[in-house]
């Protein structure tokens, strides 16, 4: 199975805040995580959050800086990040629809 990831990351938003970091990583397994897509900075203490995708080897990664988790800018940035993270899978689902089947 095969995905075409830069059509399905040329949706993906860049945050210009830079407050919050989203990672897509894939992991097979007994190998290292790999990442396929990295937006801003990796914050110094921050909360971090995974999500599955429907694809078995895929993991969005959200991290958020911890003080700033009150703010009204941070979440915000984490609303647009779950809305992201929606994103990646109704992606991950289409893509996925559109692999030909095999003969049986």
């Amino acid at each position: 199975m095969s995905y075409d990831l830069a059509g399905l990351l040329s949706g993906l938003p860049v945050f210009a805040n830079g407050q919050l970091h989203v990672a897509l990583r894939q992991q097979f397994p007994n190998s290292p995580a790999q990442t396929l897509y990295s937006s801003g900075q990796q914050p110094q203490n921050g909360i971090t959050q995974s999500f599955s995708t429907q694809h078995p080897n895929w993991t969005l990664i959200i991290s958020s800086p911890a003080q700033a988790l009150h703010s009204a800018s941070s979440q915000f940035a984490l609303l647009i990040a779950l809305a992201v993270a929606a994103l990646c899978f109704l992606a991950a689902s289409v893509l996925n629809a559109q692999q030909p089947t095999a003969p049986t």
